[in-house]
């Protein structure tokens, strides 16, 4: 769509693989990164067209389906950087040429990180579930432990005008609100959503609700029926 979704048109791109992301580069508009399950695919046509594109590393081709996240640069649609399942711990890869070389940057002993890049594209971010960071300033070469970052961040989002940097942030794991934005990368956040409890418009479960009844079959002793996943218990745990 050319104009914010009122109408559409077929993108040159067909395929039985479940899409994973896409990912614009802001600064080429005709670049576009599809990502699915079982391949990488580029269009340097606006989605007109699209080509396979294999991810390869010391002549050792990794599988798309153990890419973790893959982030554009803002600033060079070439600039890539992926996070990959390196079996409870994640590999960092670096492309400057759009995806066709790739090397090693860093080895992280911790599963599922999370990465984004900075306003300028010199900064980027990553970011683990357990609520470690790392921050590179040279465009992903090089990196170093981020103490200057709040903890438990996630939903790593550069928003629309290049400039600000969106994060959420686990409350229940001992982090600081639930939803914050900064206009300096993360070292300064000013919160938009302290606690959960703020928002103005709520959801909640009524008691017979299935998401009520399987979260409650999670307790010790409490019954859950066998279409939330779980055999339920029949005998109460000793006390």
């Amino acid at each position: 769509s050319d104009d914010r979704g009122a109408s559409w048109q077929r993108a040159g791109l067909q395929t039985a693989s479940r899409f994973v992301g896409l990912h614009w580069a802001a600064s080429d508009v005709s670049r576009i990164y599809a990502l699915t399950l079982d391949h990488i695919l580029v269009s340097r046509d606006g989605a007109t067209s699209f080509q396979r594109q294999v991810l390869t590393v010391g002549g050792v081709e990794i599988p798309p389906k153990r890419i973790i996240q893959l982030v554009v640069s803002p600033q060079d649609a070439a600039h890539l950087l992926v996070s990959i399942d390196a079996g409870g711990r994640t590999r960092l890869l670096r492309s400057m040429d759009g995806g066709l070389t790739w090397g090693d940057v860093l080895l992280i002993p911790h599963p599922r990180v999370q990465l984004s890049f900075g306003p300028g594209g010199r900064e980027a971010l990553a970011v683990t579930h357990l609520g470690l960071t790392w921050r590179s300033e040279d465009g992903g070469t090089t990196w170093r432990a981020a103490d200057d970052l709040p903890p438990y961040l996630g939903c790593l989002t550069l928003g629309p005008d290049g400039q600000t940097f969106w994060a959420c942030s686990s409350v229940y794991s001992g982090g600081p609100w639930v939803l914050a934005e900064s206009q300096d990368f993360g070292r300064s956040w000013t919160p938009v959503l302290e606690a959960f409890e703020d928002a103005s418009e709520r959801w909640d479960c009524t008691g017979r609700d299935r998401a009520t009844i399987c979260c409650r079959g999670i307790c010790p002793g409490a019954l859950a029926p066998n279409e939330c996943g779980q055999m339920p218990q029949t005998e109460l745990p000793p006390t």
